[in-house]
């Protein structure tokens, strides 16, 4: 997952024409992926893992070569993460749904859950050497008096 190893995996599943359905297990990764529709224009990949850990990727300079835009067909996305943690940190819980829209995502939904509270993000993305996101965030608060104390490590 963007650009981590994940070690000792373990991994089942099955493929049929153009669905599949798999589980992964491993210290950093667990839980189950399916796809549908692969190649057609009503593809969706489903996830629901239980856990993942991963480490954000190391900054990589820009080439100063002229890059050409690659047009992939995007999917939709419905992904449900229980446990998340980024760079050895927790994270909470992770929903990210999107479905595609002429060549760009409508963000239904990328959330985080914590003790602290919800925060949210709907809008557009769109892919490529030089994206554009439009996005609104709503931030709900358990605790107003535990989220003033935390120390916020982003």
């Amino acid at each position: 997952v963007y650009g981590n190893a994940y070690e000792s995996v373990k991994v089942s599943g099955q493929f049929l024409r153009n669905d599949g359905l798999f589980s992964v297990d491993s210290e950093k990764v667990s839980g189950k992926i399916s796809f549908s529709g692969y190649g057609g224009d009503d593809a969706k990949l489903s996830v629901h893992l239980t856990r993942l850990a991963m480490r954000r990727s190391a900054h990589k300079p820009q080439s100063k070569t002229q890059k050409t835009e690659v047009h992939q067909p995007l999917i939709a996305i419905d992904a449900v993460i229980d446990k998340f943690e980024l760079d050895d940190v927790e994270r909470g819980a992770v929903t990210f749904r999107a479905t595609p829209n002429n060549g760009r995502w409508d963000i239904g939904e990328l959330s985080t859950i914590t003790e602290m509270g919800t925060l949210t993000m709907r809008g557009q993305w769109q892919p490529g050497i030089q994206p554009k996101v439009e996005y609104e965030v709503e931030f709900n608060v358990e605790d107003v008096g535990l989220t003033s104390e935390q120390e916020w490590n982003h």
